[in-house]
């Protein structure tokens, strides 16, 4: 119940802002905006790192410009860049397995009912 009111019901914080976005398409335009931009500059850091890591493990910007040149900064073994996959496979295979292990399929192309006659594949 509301402090000033004790028969009013408080309202959620959720549903004030639901309210007020809803009533205002002002408000709704600055939240887009707001998400928008949030999502953008994610999408900007996310492409930044991948170009970190293309540096750090090639020692290039662009390694598919300088084919079979040494590899990393760091100087590491081309056979880094194979077999640090394989581990991870290795590590994350069972935690998955113990603590997921209705875990399946590829993610995106396996939603429920994912197929046109309505079955899903096992």
């Amino acid at each position: 119940m509301s402090a000033g009111h004790p028969d009013v019901p408080e309202e959620a914080p959720a549903s004030l802002v639901a309210r007020v976005v809803g009533d205002h398409r002002f408000a709704l335009a600055l939240v887009a905006a707001l998400i928008g931009t949030l999502v953008g500059g994610a999408a900007v850091l996310f492409n930044l790192m991948i170009r970190a890591w293309t540096w750090v493990s090639t020692g290039y910007q662009d390694y598919s410009t300088h084919p079979g040149a040494p590899h990393g900064v760091w100087g590491w073994s081309p056979w880094f860049l194979v077999m640090a996959p394989v581990v991870a496979g290795l590590v994350y295979g069972p935690m998955i397995q113990k603590w997921a292990p209705s875990a399946r399929g590829h993610g995106i192309p396996r939603p429920r009912g994912g197929r046109r006659d309505g079955s899903s594949s096992p």
